[in-house]
């Protein structure tokens, strides 16, 4: 049956939270020319309005191309069973990011379905399922370039057994997503990153072109220049006091103060208000005394 567009309402709850702005005018021309093929799903809402189970797109593309009803099937469902039908319709159709497959999957899990049967439901395995479950648990950084389809959760995957830290993982994809990495090619960096001797290794990795015929040769010069930049460094450090002089002379000030103040609380000068921000200010400095002694230990380790 035909459904007015203006009747046809959201789901409150899409599988899908965004779609490329290129395909959607190219849907929108087609619809324009050829009208909708594939009727949308919708289920009674309020009134005499319905909420759309699936086909959100084409409701999209059939609005921009000026039409004012589309084919559509009405079946009453509930929310939870809206919700299933709806993700199993777009993965078919290939029409989900992976983190919008992720976030499918953890709502399905939530609503007490076992995994096994979710990967039944949309014929993938089990191991598809928990694979995307997990990219839930990558930093914001890493979601938003799988999200934004600059890297595929599959290069994601190829990087997580080098177990590297969070910043070491989004540099490594986000250099994958520059230079265009292949998922194997985004794996070899990510091993060089893992075993690099140090700091200055894994900056020069990132920062050279893996494509380049010259990668190895370029990492070892600029991991070089990077450790001779920071021997310069540390020692012009060494060799100007006057941040140490001034340190020491701030001290003695400041233990002159404490002094004074010792005698000022033994009198009872504090007020309460004074007391708790006093005490609160000395918490904050002791952890950077602590913070300071632990650099100082560090470095002369």
């Amino acid at each position: 049956m035909q459904i007015r567009i203006d009747l046809i309402a959201p789901s409150p709850h899409p599988v899908r939270s965004s779609w490329d702005e290129d395909k959607m005018a190219e849907l929108a021309q087609s619809v324009k020319e050829q009208g909708i093929i594939v009727p949308i799903k919708v289920r009674p809402a309020e009134g005499d309005m319905c909420e759309i189970v699936y086909g959100h797109r084409r409701v999209e593309a059939a609005r921009r191309a000026g039409l004012t009803d589309v084919p559509a099937f009405i079946e009453g469902l509930e929310e939870e069973e809206a919700h299933t039908q709806g993700g199993i319709e777009n993965l078919v159709r290939e029409d989900m990011t992976p983190m919008d497959v992720a976030n499918w999957c953890q709502d399905e899990k939530d609503s007490g379905i076992p995994v096994t049967a979710i990967a039944s439901r949309v014929g993938k395995t089990r191991q598809w399922v928990y694979d995307h479950l997990s990219l839930l648990g990558e930093p914001e950084a890493v979601k938003e370039l799988v999200q934004r389809g600059d890297v595929t959760y599959a290069h994601v995957l190829r990087v997580r057994p080098e177990h590297l830290d969070d910043k070491a993982k989004v540099a490594v994809l986000e250099k994958a997503a520059k230079e265009g990495l292949s998922e194997p090619r985004t794996k070899e960096v990510a091993q060089a990153v893992a075993a690099a001797e140090d700091d200055a290794e894994r900056e020069a990795i990132i920062d050279t072109e893996y494509h380049d015929p010259a990668f190895q040769r370029l990492v070892r010069v600029k991991s070089e220049v990077k450790r001779e930049t920071m021997r310069r460094e540390r020692k012009d450090r060494q060799e100007n006091p006057r941040e140490v002089a001034e340190y020491i002379k701030a001290l003695q000030a400041f233990t002159g103060q404490v002094t004074v103040a010792v005698k000022v609380a033994e009198y009872g000068k504090f007020s309460p208000e004074a007391t708790q921000f006093v005490i609160g200010w000395h918490d904050s400095l002791r952890r950077r005394l602590t913070e300071l002694e632990q650099a100082m230990e560090d470095y002369n380790a």
